[in-house]
């Protein structure tokens, strides 16, 4: 883990991790429910953990889209 990724929260670790899974495992980006329903939080909380990570560059996403998360890092 790189110290920029030791400065997020350990939910906001846990949603870049569900994402990078999801993706690995689907080949297509996650919902925001399937990010919510790995983490064990809900779709309020998970949308704005993924906000975040959006904030800090390690993902992007549209959101008018569904299933638009990009990994950047």
């Amino acid at each position: 883990m790189t110290t920029e990724a030791r400065e997020l929260s350990g939910t906001t670790q846990a949603c870049l991790a569900a994402v990078k899974t999801f993706v690995n495992e689907y080949n297509y980006s996650p919902s925001v429910r399937d990010i919510a329903k790995a983490v064990g939080r809900s779709t309020s909380v998970a949308y704005t953990h993924l906000r975040r990570l959006r904030q800090h560059g390690w993902i992007t996403f549209d959101d008018r889209l569904a299933r638009s998360i990009r990994v950047l890092k």
